[in-house]
């Protein structure tokens, strides 16, 4: 029996090894970065004279307060006519300042430097040709955009962070599926994937949903790498018994769209239902996850790079699905 137990500890961790080492911490030296995530909304909502207040918020912000007001608020630019007109409608609408006393209380709590200070040395490390943000922002959208980026910073709307079962999300009919990953805990990897897509966006033009769910394959499995320690429920954004689900019914997954050929199908219909959030996988039945398919690219990606042993900047820039899913011997 002692040996026995000796043998099961030895297995137990041989394996938690090699799982650890699939996303060991890459060395960093040289692209180290510190971020801090700068509060703009707060700025933002500081009261006063609404002249001055767009004049220093133009000061301090320069190019990114003129994109989040015309791309994310939708109000125009600061030296339009009407520009500050339109500007103090917005800071003193009151479901707006409602909003707002809620974020700040998220705000207060939030502690993510650290973790997107490491996150972003990762990338740098792991995508040595591509930019990293000079800045974290957060702003307040009015529930607009999530997350957006150009090629100096990134910022993220925190009234999309508010928690599960948020009045707010209720109110603007939010299904608790899609409220259940708007908590604080996503920031982070979230803003991991955004920085991700923008700077290496899907480059093949095809339309195909094997082409869709390995795409967002590799990005989960690039923010895996940016992100060793990150758990599985996170990065899919699934519950643990959606997780279980997946794994105990990888190959039924994977036989179901070979055997339907929807793998190759380019009918948008079947693209949505296999690759965006949903309550559910229609084709698997409702005790799926919304995504389910990307749970099996997933795999598909993790094989093939077992199999190739490239860098993950090489497999972002791979861009022919087919050829990833050939020459990773997938066979769930």
């Amino acid at each position: 029996m002692k040996n026995i137990q000796i043998i099961l500890l030895a297995l137990l961790t041989v394996l938690a090894t090699s799982c650890g080492n699939e996303f060991s911490r890459p060395d960093t030296t040289g692209h180290e970065v510190r971020l801090s995530v700068r509060p703009f909304y707060r700025d933002m909502f500081a009261g006063g004279n609404t002249h001055e207040l767009v004049k220093k918020l133009s000061a301090d912000y320069g190019k990114y307060f003129d994109t989040y007001c015309l791309q994310e608020i939708r109000i125009g630019q600061p030296t339009d006519p009407d520009f500050e007109l339109n500007f103090g409608r917005f800071l003193s609408y009151d479901e707006n300042n409602e909003v707002i006393a809620t974020c700040d209380s998220v705000w207060d709590k939030l502690d993510i430097d650290d973790e997107l200070s490491d996150a972003f040395s990762c990338f740098g490390a792991l995508f040595p040709s591509a930019p990293v943000p000079q800045q974290v922002l957060c702003h307040f959208s009015g529930f607009n955009d999530k997350i957006f980026v150009d090629s100096t910073y990134i910022s993220f709307s925190i009234e999309h962070y508010l928690g599960p079962n948020c009045r707010f999300y209720d109110w603007l009919e939010i299904p608790r599926y899609a409220q259940r990953t708007r908590t604080p805990d996503y920031i982070a990897s979230d803003l991991i994937k955004g920085w991700i897509m923008a700077c290496l966006p899907e480059m093949s033009g095809k339309e195909d949903v094997l082409t869709a769910i390995i795409y967002r394959a590799k990005v989960l499995y690039a923010t895996h790498a940016c992100m060793p320690s990150i758990d599985l429920q996170t990065l899919f954004g699934f519950t643990d018994k959606q997780l279980t689900w997946c794994e105990k019914n990888e190959s039924r997954m994977w036989a179901y769209m070979a055997s339907h050929k929807l793998l190759y199908s380019t009918n948008q219909l079947d693209r949505n239902k296999l690759a965006n959030e949903a309550p559910y996988t229609a084709f698997f039945g409702n005790e799926s996850p919304g995504r389910a398919a990307t749970y099996c690219a997933y795999q598909i990606v993790r094989k093939y790079m077992s199999e190739k042993k490239v860098p993950v900047e090489m497999l972002m820039n791979t861009h022919d699905a087919q050829s990833i899913l050939r020459e990773a011997h997938y066979n769930p």
